[in-house]
């Protein structure tokens, strides 16, 4: 008897070795799989990461941290529906824990379900109050859903923590323009451009916001600015340009697109836009030469891929000079492009008058008021 006890004893003692041995393992081959994970995630790749979580995971299916790991991973992979399926299976796992809130919200904002996000840094919050990270991120969620009024508060909240959090006080002076405090924005925008010149976000922010106020001289120097930091950006010039048009200078607008197009001479949206450039000099300078070489750009764009505006601005040209029927046919491709360019209608209504099609003209015509209408309500396009 007590022979058959010690053996018992024995193989109790074994059974109880061999299954901390096999814990062990499996503890220090998920560690492992984890660091694996880490690893890659400094080298950038995503898939791999990836890889090495879904193995811990089959390791433990239990572990918060792997959910979330991997989780995070399918966000820098931009496989966002799978992140918030793993990150919303972290929270669940360990609702105490703040970083699978954050995260959720992350992922929720970039899904653009900004009242979810708005939750989640909220719940953050309740554990963390005075993280201004966090509470920037609960201010752009609101920003992003339209809610700019409980938008404010939380943003100064975060300054107050952090003052030289520049990103918060560029989205406080976002939120500032969309209540259209204009004063007040521009000049948080203005200390963000003092202390960080190369932060182009604010500098076009305050050149949209100088255009709105009528005041050419600033939005002028913001557009000089943006072409000086990102010189070979076209749109950058193509902005500045627009903006000597607006200042009643479009000579200088016309100089600014041909510079920019002899550093540039392959780029399609500088052709196109100098090629407006040149109409509406012909047109308002009577220029024939100047319409000649509105000819000759818009002749180089592809009209399968080229802008509605572009094709719009392309008709006038052959309006003016004299090819109606053509002008015609160039129209009608503009107004079937999305989006289309208002203006295009409203030259086709002076296409059809040419032609002596009336009712047609006046349908064009009240098509050209109707999209006019619709956005007359909406932040002006500067560009």
């Amino acid at each position: 008897m007590a022979r058959a006890s010690l053996f018992s004893i024995i193989i109790l003692t074994a059974a109880i070795a061999v299954y901390i041995s096999t814990t062990l393992l499996k503890t220090s081959e998920f560690q492992e799989l984890i660091a694996h994970g880490d690893r890659a995630i400094q080298d950038y790749d995503a898939s791999l990461a990836i890889e090495h979580y879904s193995g811990a995971l089959a390791l433990n299916g239990q572990s918060m941290v792997a959910y979330l790991k991997r989780g995070a991973a399918y966000k820098i992979r931009g496989d966002l529906n799978a992140a918030l399926r793993d990150t919303t299976i972290a929270v669940q796992l360990d609702p105490t824990a703040t970083q699978p809130h954050e995260q959720l919200g992350d992922v929720t904002l970039e899904l653009q379900k900004f009242d979810e996000a708005d939750r989640h840094y909220t719940r953050y919050l309740n554990i963390d109050q005075e993280n201004p990270f966090l509470l920037y991120k609960l201010g752009l969620a609101r920003e992003r859903s339209g809610n700019v009024a409980t938008a404010i508060p939380v943003i100064r909240k975060a300054l107050e923590i952090k003052p030289d959090f520049y990103q918060a006080r560029y989205l406080l002076g976002l939120c500032l323009v969309e209540q259209a405090r204009f004063s007040e924005a521009s000049h948080i925008l203005r200390t963000v451009t003092t202390e960080q010149p190369g932060f182009l976000p604010a500098r076009e922010a305050l050149a949209n916001i100088y255009f709105s106020l009528g005041n050419s001289r600033l939005e002028l120097q913001e557009h000089d600015a943006l072409v000086a930091l990102d010189q070979k950006n076209p749109n950058r010039h193509i902005g500045r340009a627009r903006a000597y048009a607006r200042a009643d200078q479009l000579d200088f607008g016309l100089l600014t697109l041909q510079r920019a197009l002899e550093a540039n001479p392959d780029s399609p949206i500088l052709i196109e836009t100098l090629a407006e450039f040149y109409v509406r000099f012909a047109e308002i300078r009577d220029d024939h030469t100047a319409l000649s070489d509105a000819l000759i750009s818009f002749n180089m764009i592809d009209l399968s891929t080229a802008s509605s505006r572009a094709l719009a601005y392309f008709g006038k040209t052959l309006l003016l000079a004299g090819d109606s029927t053509t002008a015609r046919h160039i129209l009608g491709l503009a107004i079937s492009r999305s989006p289309v360019e208002p203006e295009a209608f409203l030259i086709l209504s002076l296409v059809e008058e040419e032609l002596l099609n009336w009712s047609e003209a006046r349908k064009s015509r009240q098509k050209y008021e109707i999209l006019t209408n619709s956005i007359i309500a909406s932040p002006a396009n500067n560009n």
